[in-house]
């Protein structure tokens, strides 16, 4: 989803032979290709032993290029990564639960307690709270296992119909997953910025399935006990 953090910010681990570097750009297609690959250069450069790129989002790499401005992103510089000699950590952690609730992805109303369904509502989708993010990557950035490995992490996994459920609000039936797919590209006829779309395509990418995780690595650190999408919402 879309990034929080400052444009062209890093941050880094240890010392000396042990540096990591987390990398946390803002969505601009100069920093998240350009940039980065700049900073991958100084990386390797002073000998850091693990990069972990900017993606932190639901599965981009399974995403038809094209099928979302962001993630196509993401995209071009995965082979870029994975080609340094620096080891590389993506991580998955689907929607931050920040945005769940924002009118930019129109999935949940808060104010008139509605849920949006496309299809069927059954398909599962990926949903983490930022500061559990954060903790899985502390945990996860030095451990050997995760070496030229996907960090795939899930708050809670649920679907359309049991957000609804969760937080008792009605159903709004929208339409079929397809339906959501002509939408965007009526959308994009015209449009000035991505941003008239992209949060649309974020929602595609969920309730098509098309950007599910194939695993949840929670299990890897049973240490850290992430919050449920309820419980951020104060109704737990």
């Amino acid at each position: 989803m879309p990034q929080c953090c400052a444009a062209s910010s890093a941050r880094t681990a240890g010392s000396g032979a042990e540096k990591r570097v987390l990398s946390a750009v803002n969505n601009i297609s100069k920093l998240i290709v350009d940039g980065q690959k700049n900073l991958l250069r100084a990386a390797e450069r002073q000998g850091v032993k693990r990069f972990l790129p900017s993606d932190f989002s639901v599965d981009f790499r399974k995403v038809a290029m094209g099928d979302n401005y962001n993630l196509d992103m993401r995209k071009k510089f995965l082979p870029v990564v994975q080609d340094s000699k620096v080891a590389h950590m993506p991580v998955i952690n689907g929607a931050f639960y920040e945005v769940v609730a924002a009118p930019f992805l129109g999935f949940v109303d808060l104010e008139k307690k509605q849920v949006t369904i496309w299809g069927d509502g059954e398909q599962k989708m990926e949903f983490t709270a930022t500061d559990d993010v954060a903790k899985y990557v502390a945990a996860a950035v030095l451990d050997p296992r995760m070496e030229n490995r996907t960090l795939s992490v899930a708050g809670d996994v649920l679907s359309s119909n049991e957000v609804a459920g969760l937080f008792g609000f009605e159903r709004r039936e929208a339409g079929s997953v397809r339906d959501l797919k002509a939408r965007i590209a009526a959308k994009q006829q015209g449009a000035t910025n991505p941003w008239a779309y992209l949060g649309a395509q974020y929602l595609w990418a969920m309730v098509s399935g098309v950007a599910q995780a194939d695993r949840i690595d929670n299990a890897m650190h049973p240490e850290i006990r992430p919050m449920g999408l309820k419980q951020f919402f104060g109704m737990a």
